[in-house]
């Protein structure tokens, strides 16, 4: 007798009703994992694979498919999604990791941001873009919560696979993707510094900075600074 399971994520349920008000504020939630394919399984194997665009689509909800598509939602059939395998030993898809970069938690320790080297795997290239990501994020990790989120957006959408198909390496787009979500939870976690929304540069305090009036527009370079003007 077999026993057959589905997984859900509050992703996949909006999707399945074409709930599009929901759809949006859960993209609004810093951790979520837009992309997260969900399995259906019993004791001996994987017997298929969905996402929420696939739940969308199934279910037949034009509206909040192109809502998905729109945020870079990926179909399960993607090349771009990490499909788990079967872990014949425990009888449930394998999941040590988001994306399975890492072969074990001891790649990283604890407060540690997960190592982009391992993805990088001898590429001058891509380890040169993961080093500029990897340096975005570190310096921009003691801001505030809204702004991380706006950041971690932005780089997301930068090296969505989807957007180098023609113009760039879509190959290394996909690493620097899924790391970015392998490293989130490490750039969301609480810091031990008090939250700011602006980070100095390294060697400079710059004592006679005129402080900002109330009111002042900001605005969010691709970088993660914060430039005020009034």
């Amino acid at each position: 007798r077999l026993t057959f399971y589905e997984e859900i994520t509050p992703l996949i349920v909006a999707a399945e009703h074409g709930a599009c008000d929901v759809i949006k504020v859960l993209f609004n939630h810093p951790q979520i994992d837009v992309n997260l394919c969900c399995c259906a399984f019993n004791d001996l194997e994987i017997y298929n694979y969905y996402t929420a665009y696939d739940m969308t689509i199934s279910r037949k909800h034009p509206h909040a498919a192109a809502l998905l598509r729109a945020r870079g939602v990926l179909p399960s059939a993607s090349e771009h999604v990490f499909k788990p395998p079967f872990d014949k030993i425990n009888m449930r898809p394998l999941r040590e990791t988001v994306n399975n970069v890492y072969a074990s938690v001891d790649d990283f320790g604890e407060g540690e941001m997960p190592s982009w080297e391992v993805v990088s795997a001898g590429d001058p290239r891509l380890a040169m873009a993961l080093r500029e990501v990897a340096d975005t994020l570190s310096i921009t990790k003691s801001q505030s919560i809204p702004r991380r989120t706006k950041i971690f957006k932005a780089l997301v959408t930068d090296w969505h696979p989807d957007r180098h198909t023609s113009t760039g390496d879509p190959a290394s787009a996909t690493k620097i993707f899924q790391w970015l979500q392998v490293v989130k939870p490490w750039y969301f976690e609480e810091s031990e510094q008090p939250e700011t929304d602006q980070q100095p540069l390294p060697g400079f305090d710059f004592p006679d900075r005129p402080v900002a009036p109330e009111g002042a527009q900001e605005y969010l370079h691709p970088s993660g600074s914060v430039f005020q003007v009034w």
